[in-house]
């Protein structure tokens, strides 16, 4: 779809190009019905190729900053309530993802970073997780190894003793499947795979939750929803938003404070009424 509305700027001449033509191109996308995110995604990959035009010096100016594409619109952050929480997790414990879930919800890791997980990234002594790849599929390739999204996507996550079980707990399961199915496991060294050893399709699983979701009948959510629920805890434990950010491996501070600007307003209003107790009450 992007490459459709790509081509046709690049049918241009660069050094002819201008901002009109590149507004026109967004116009067409959102007379075609087609999402202010997805045209924003379009300025951005286009201002990223211009800005390296300008570097090369090819071009003295990068025409895209003159040009504007729609706010792209913000999706209500969907979590969960504690009654919907345990009666799905309740109603999944014998399910093969029932772990896997668990510890997306506990750690915040984005689904394909929890898939590209391996126990040489896991220090049980120094309690930490060291998030370093992701499994992501590429067409024509599968299932491939990556770099995290960002620098900062590389993190250090606490193991908190709930951690520490659930994962002692798939370990041994891997050892049992290991000896069970003998030289049939590849020895993949990802703490959570397929049960012959290999990586797991994060698209998958994001497959099986919309099913479990459907047949436990609590509200709409997606697998990165439990990512959002970690920050939600995080937020409501009183974590700062700079933890939060760290654990999440967002690229700064202000991308967290964006996305859970709501969480920062129910945690200011909370702290207003301890103040306003403290002040005038009995």
């Amino acid at each position: 779809m992007i490459n459709r509305y790509t081509g046709r700027i690049g049918d241009l001449q660069l050094q002819r190009l201008e901002a009109t033509h590149i507004q026109s191109v967004y116009a067409e996308m959102i007379d075609q019905k087609l999402s202010a995110t997805t045209v924003v995604q379009l300025h951005r990959i286009l201002h990223k190729a211009l800005n390296t035009a300008v570097k090369q010096g090819i071009l003295k100016r990068n025409v895209a900053d003159a040009t504007n594409p729609p706010a792209p619109v913000k999706r209500e952050m969907r979590v969960w309530d504690k009654a919907s929480r345990t009666k799905f997790f309740q109603a999944i414990q014998d399910h093969k993802y029932s772990d896997l879930l668990r510890f997306t919800m506990a750690t915040g890791l984005r689904r394909g970073e929890v898939c590209g997980l391996k126990w040489e990234y896991v220090d049980f002594i120094e309690h930490q997780i060291h998030v370093y790849k992701k499994i992501i599929r590429i067409s024509g390739l599968g299932l491939v190894e990556s770099e995290p999204k960002t620098e900062k996507s590389k993190r250090t996550v606490t193991m908190s003793p709930f951690l520490e079980e659930l994962l002692r707990k798939v370990q041994g399961t891997q050892i049992g499947q290991r000896d069970y199915l003998e030289d049939g496991r590849v020895n993949s060294g990802y703490v959570f795979s397929q049960p012959n050893g290999t990586a797991i399709d994060p698209d998958l699983i994001t497959k099986a939750f919309k099913k479990m979701v459907k047949e436990v009948g609590v509200p709409h959510l997606t697998p990165h929803g439990l990512r959002h629920q970690y920050a939600t805890a995080s937020r409501e434990a009183g974590i700062e938003m700079d933890i939060i950010s760290k654990n999440m491996g967002h690229a700064s501070v202000a991308i967290t404070a964006d996305i859970y600007a709501h969480l920062t307003s129910d945690v200011m209003e909370e702290a207003a009424k301890k103040i306003e107790s403290r002040l005038f009450g009995e």
